[in-house]
Parts: C-alpha cells; sequence; structure tokens
C-alpha cells in the first residue's frame, strides 16, 4: 500500500512533477517489497523518484505521517490504521484486486491506469531440503486448516492482508512466478547490488 500524510497537495505520482521523496530501505540491507515496488513505479510511469533511505518499514511511516517525507510503500498492518483514522491517506493497492479491510482505496492498476501492476507482500511456510513428504504434507494440511478458521481469516483480513492456505504445488507455481516477475523488475529497473 502507498500512503501520504493526510494534508499534502497533489497527486504523488504526476510525472510532471521533478522528484518524489519515496521512503526505502536503508543501502546495504536485504532488497524488500518497497524497493521492488519503487522500481516498478519508476519503470512502468517513467518517472523518478528520490529514494530516501530507512531501517525498515516503521520509520519510514513514521516520518511519512511526520510530514518528512512524501510517501512510502508500505505493507498494509503497517497502515491500516492510520487509514482508517485519517491520518493518512491510502493511495493505491499493489495487489490486483482491491483490499478487503481498505475496499474504498484503489488498486494501483486503477489509480494509474495500468494493466499488469501487482507486487504483493506476502508469507509461506518453508521446510528444510530432504524434509519427507509426509511430515510436508502434514504442515501443508494443518496450516490450510488453521487458516480457514473463520476467526482466523477474521483477524487476518482486518490487518489487511488476504489469507490463502493453497496446497504445496500451488505455493510452489506462485513461488516460482514470483521469482521471475522480481528478476523482471530488478532488469528492468537497471538496479544493482551496492
Amino acid at each position: 500500500m502507498s500512503a501520504r500524510r493526510k494534508n499534502r497537495a497533489g497527486a504523488w505520482a504526476s510525472p510532471s512533477r521533478a522528484s518524489h521523496y519515496l521512503a526505502r530501505k536503508l543501502n546495504g540491507a536485504k532488497p524488500y517489497i518497497p524497493e521492488w515496488t519503487g522500481a516498478l513505479v519508476e519503470t512502468k510511469l517513467k518517472m523518478g523518484l528520490s529514494h530516501i533511505p530507512y531501517r525498515g518499514g516503521s520509520p519510514a511511516v513514521a516520518d511519512v505521517l511526520a510530514g518528512h517525507v512524501d510517501t512510502s510503500f508500505s505493507s498494509a498492518p503497517l497502515v491500516v490504521q492510520y487509514v482508517r483514522d485519517k491520518r493518512l491517506t491510502g493511495l493505491a493497492v499493489t495487489s490486483t484486486k482491491r483490499m478487503a479491510a481498505l475496499p474504498d482505496i484503489p488498486t494501483m492498476n486503477e489509480a494509474l491506469g495500468t494493466k499488469d501492476f501487482e507486487v504483493l507482500n506476502w508469507y509461506g511456510l518453508f521446510a528444510p531440503k530432504g524434509t519427507p513428504a509426509a511430515i510436508l504434507d502434514q504442515i501443508n494440511r494443518d496450516a490450510t486448516a488453521i487458516l480457514h478458521l473463520p476467526e482466523v481469516r477474521a483477524r487476518i483480513t482486518e490487518a489487511g492482508a488476504d489469507p490463502v492456505g493453497n496446497s504445496r504445488d500451488e505455493f510452489s507455481a506462485f513461488w516460482k512466478a514470483e521469482i521471475s516477475k522480481y528478476a523482471a523488475i530488478i532488469k528492468e529497473s537497471g538496479a544493482k547490488v551496492d
């Protein structure tokens, strides 16, 4: 999700603006979703962003709230309550469908007129190589059963996420597709490891 302080004027994604200040993770740290989202925005919209380094999402959101930076791509759980309290303006979500927790916030595709913009912040379960299939199947069944409990689904959705609980094969296919997608984003953006 992209968020901006409530009282800022102007559209953050206006290509006519020379520079946009975007909070991102500190150089030298592992790349993470907001950096890749920023890279995708830059390449899709042909615009430059001034990246302001942070040690994580919470300090970046704090500086957006304080007005020190214009915007940040942040995980939904970090900003949902601020958007609900109208301390931040949710500009768009980076999934291809609107978020159940904030249904009035458009997708990036809706907001920017793009067709294939999607950057997801997701969680998965992994096990060491060589773990027996029977154990992997049991873990998958148990985790999926928990994710389908109504109270668990409600809590996850309220926090701004969409519980999935797919099969091992479905997750494997998703994982491989994500690797390919981010490899293409990184290559197109020209990003280099510091």
